[in-house]
């Protein structure tokens, strides 16, 4: 079976989903504060991400399916970084782990233990191929990491933010529930 070529990120792409993320995390970050400062801790008032990147979107003129592609195609590819590396990791713990196995079977005298380490060795040696293979990229991939690797500041900046703010919501929402339990009987429902 043949895959569905998939269209590649260009550095339009990227820029426009830095461009969406600065708005929505800039109005989302404007909602919280105000939900924050008012009497008492409302949620109502507070965006939701996807809301906020929607209306950013529009604000600046971008087609929102194509801001979703892109959007999702960025985290795409930076998940096939991260298991790319993770592979490479591997790789050398493998590698390592080989050369170990050799030595020893260098050192082995007795046939049992050489037969022990010759089965581990070529176990080993399928999981090294196996990964080798897999840490082989399309030229497709290879052109959007660097897009990505050029915007690797922005999006780590954005992603730090976006923690940031799920935090002060986490804070947020923990202070209005508070809030609303004041005053409530804790216990057994239906317990007098």
């Amino acid at each position: 079976m043949v895959p569905t070529p998939v269209r590649a990120l260009t550095a339009r792409d990227v820029r426009m989903v830095v461009a969406v993320r600065v708005k929505a995390l800039q109005r989302l970050e404007e909602s919280v504060t105000r939900a924050e400062q008012g009497p008492s801790p409302d949620l109502a008032g507070v965006l939701e991400l996807r809301l906020a990147e929607r209306e950013a979107a529009a604000a600046l003129g971008i087609d929102w399916r194509h801001y979703t592609w892109a959007r999702d195609r960025t985290a795409h590819v930076m998940t096939e970084q991260r298991q790319a590396e993770d592979r490479r990791l591997l790789v050398g713990e493998l590698a390592r782990t080989r050369d170990d196995l050799l030595s020893q079977m260098a050192q082995s005298t007795d046939s049992a233990s050489r037969e022990f380490l010759q089965a581990q060795l070529a176990s080993v040696e399928t999981q090294l191929g196996r990964l080798q293979q897999d840490l082989r990229q399309s030229p497709q991939m290879v052109e959007e990491e660097k897009l990505l690797d050029a915007a690797r500041v922005d999006l780590a900046t954005l992603l730090s933010r976006q923690e940031r703010l799920q935090e002060r919501l986490r804070l947020l929402l923990r202070s209005a529930t508070a809030g609303g339990a004041a005053g409530r009987r804790t216990g057994t429902p239906g317990s007098p």
